[in-house]
C-alpha cells in the first residue's frame, strides 16, 4: 500500500511539474515566433519604402527609432530564459520571477513589473511537484513505516524472544531500517528516472545526467535521515504511540515550523519595500522630471553635444527626445530605492544559504531548486543580464531618437541580440555537493546517537 502511495504522488508530483514547464516552454515558443514574425514584417516594409513601392504608416514608421525602440512599448525585443532540463522535478521560484521581458527604451520598471497574473492563493500554497513530495510528504511515508521498529515487537513481547538467538539489538534495527530502507530508495530512484524521461527531460543537455545523480542522492541522503531519526526515538523505549506523536512533532518541526520561522526571520531581519512603494517613488520621480523635461533636455545636449539633431524635420523629435531626458532623470532618483529593494533580497537569500542546516528540509528544497534551475538566484541572474541588454538596447537607440535619424534595412543587422547565458553546471554542482555534506553530517549523527541508546535500551517492561 504504502509503494502505491508513494508511487502515485510521485507520478502526480512530476505530472503538475511537467504541465507547468511544458506552459513556459509554450510561452517562449510563442513570443520568439511572433517577434521573428514582426521583425520580418518590419524589415519588409522598411525595404518597400526605401525601394518607393510602399509608404510608411503615420506613427508605426519602422524607420522611427522611437517606434523600433518600443519608446511607448510598441515594438522593441523579447529576452528569454528557457526551463532548465530538470526544472519539471521542482517548481521552486519560477512561479514567482517572470521568465521573459519585453525590453523597450523606456524603464526597466516599465517592462520588468509586468507580470503574468497567478492566483495570489496559488502562489502562497506553492505548488505540488516532485520537490514537494519528497521534502514534505516522503518522510510521512518513511516514518510510517518505522516509527515502532522495536516497539511493535515489544508490545507483542517478541522482542526478547528474538534477542535469544544469536543477534544483538543493534544488528535487529540496523536489518529492519534496510529492509525499509532498500526498497524505499530502488522505487523512489527508479521512479524518479522513469518520470524524467516521462515527462520529457534532457538528460542529454550540459550537466543534465550528473545534476539527476545528485537529485538522487540528495534524495536518499534525505531519507536516511528520518530513517535514522525514527532509529533513534525507537532507542528510548517508549510505546508506539508515543514513538508516533513524538516523530509526527519532529516532522512538524522540522518541516514546517523552522522553516515558516526562518522566513519570518529573514523577512523581519532584511524588509523590502513594497511593489506599491516603488511604483510610487516611480510615479513621483517620473512627473518631478516630467516638469523638468525641457530643462533637462537643454543640458543633456549640452554635455553631450553630438547627439543634438542635425535636422529636425521629425514632428515629435523634441517630444521624444524630452521623454528620453526625464525618463534618464525619474531612473537616477528612484534608482537608491531599487538598489536597497535589490541589496535587502540578496541578504535575505544568503541568510537562508548561513541558516539552512537548521533543517534537513530547507537544505533539500534549495538543493533541488538549484538542479532544476528554479532557484531565486538563477532568477536574479536572469534580471541582471536582461538589464544589462536593456542598457545595450538604450544605447543603440537613444543616439538615433536623440538626433532624429532613421532607421535603414543595414542598421537592423547591427540590432543588439540577447541570449541568456546559464550558469555552468560545475558551479551548481559545487554548490549542491556543499548542501550534501551539511545534510550528510546530521544523518550521521542521529544514527549514531542510536546506536548509543540502543546500549541502555531495556528489553522487558
Amino acid at each position: 500500500m504504502f509503494a502505491a502511495v508513494l508511487i502515485g504522488l510521485i507520478g502526480y508530483g512530476m505530472f503538475n511539474g511537467a504541465m507547468w514547464t511544458q506552459f513556459q516552454t509554450r510561452t517562449v515558443n510563442k513570443i520568439t515566433a511572433d517577434e521573428n514574425e514582426r521583425i520580418t514584417a518590419q524589415k519588409n516594409e522598411i525595404a518597400a519604402i526605401e525601394a518607393g513601392t510602399s509608404q510608411p504608416r503615420l506613427y508605426r514608421d519602422p524607420r522611427d527609432p522611437a517606434f523600433m525602440g518600443g519608446i511607448f512599448g510598441g515594438s522593441g525585443r523579447f529576452v528569454w530564459m528557457s526551463p532548465a532540463p530538470l526544472a519539471a522535478l521542482s517548481v521552486g521560484q519560477s512561479d514567482l520571477y517572470p521568465y521573459y521581458f519585453k525590453v523597450a527604451v523606456g524603464s526597466k520598471q516599465n517592462f520588468m513589473s509586468n507580470d503574468e497574473i497567478e492566483n495570489p492563493h496559488n502562489l502562497l500554497a506553492g505548488s505540488f511537484d516532485l520537490a514537494f513530495v519528497i521534502v514534505y510528504l516522503f518522510p510521512l511515508v518513511i516514518l510510517a513505516l518505522s516509527f515502532n521498529l522495536l516497539s511493535q515487537e515489544k508490545e507483542q513481547g517478541t522482542l526478547a524472544l528474538t534477542l535469544s538467538q544469536p543477534l544483538n539489538l543493534r544488528s535487529l534495527v540496523l536489518g529492519k531500517i534496510i529492509a525499509r530502507f532498500v526498497p524505499i530508495a530502488i522505487l523512489t530512484t527508479t521512479f524518479v528516472l522513469l518520470g524524467g524521461f516521462l515527462v520529457g527531460v534532457d538528460f542529454s543537455a550540459d550537466g543534465a545526467a550528473r545534476q539527476m545523480v545528485l537529485w538522487i542522492i540528495a534524495t536518499i541522503i534525505y531519507a536516511a535521515f528520518w530513517f535514522g531519526l525514527a532509529a533513534l526515538v525507537n532507542s528510548f523505549g517508549k510505546s508506539s504511540a508515543t514513538n508516533a506523536l513524538t516523530l509526527a512533532g519532529i516532522w512538524l518541526l522540522l518541516v514546517l515550523i523552522i522553516p515558516a520561522l526562518l522566513n519570518i526571520f529573514t523577512t523581519t531581519l532584511y524588509p523590502v519595500a513594497s511593489r506599491t512603494e516603488i511604483v510610487q517613488a516611480t510615479r513621483r520621480a517620473a512627473e518631478d522630471a516630467d516638469a523638468r523635461s525641457g530643462q533637462l533636455l537643454s543640458k543633456y545636449l549640452t554635455d553631450h553635444p553630438e547627439l543634438t539633431p542635425t535636422n529636425t524635420k521629425a514632428e515629435f523629435g523634441e517630444y521624444f527626445s524630452r521623454i528620453i531626458v526625464a525618463t534618464l532623470d525619474a531612473e537616477k532618483q528612484t534608482q537608491p530605492v531599487l538598489d536597497d529593494f535589490n541589496r535587502q533580497l540578496t541578504n535575505r537569500q544568503q541568510l537562508v544559504n548561513r541558516f539552512r542546516f537548521i533543517s534537513p528540509a530547507v537544505v533539500v528544497q534549495e538543493a533541488f531548486n538549484d538542479l532544476a534551475g528554479t532557484s531565486q538566484p538563477r532568477y536574479a541572474e536572469f534580471t541582471k543580464q536582461a538589464d544589462e541588454y536593456h542598457q545595450m538596447w538604450r544605447g543603440f537607440y537613444y543616439p538615433k531618437i536623440l538626433r532624429q535619424d532613421t532607421i535603414n534595412s543595414a542598421d537592423y543587422a547591427e540590432l543588439p541580440r540577447f541570449s541568456y547565458i546559464a550558469e555552468s553546471s560545475d558551479a551548481v554542482t559545487q554548490r549542491v555537493f556543499a548542501g550534501l555534506i551539511g545534510l550528510l553530517a546530521p544523518t550521521v549523527l542521529v544514527f549514531a546517537f542510536a546506536v548509543i541508546n540502543l546500549r541502555r535500551y531495556l528489553i522487558a517492561g
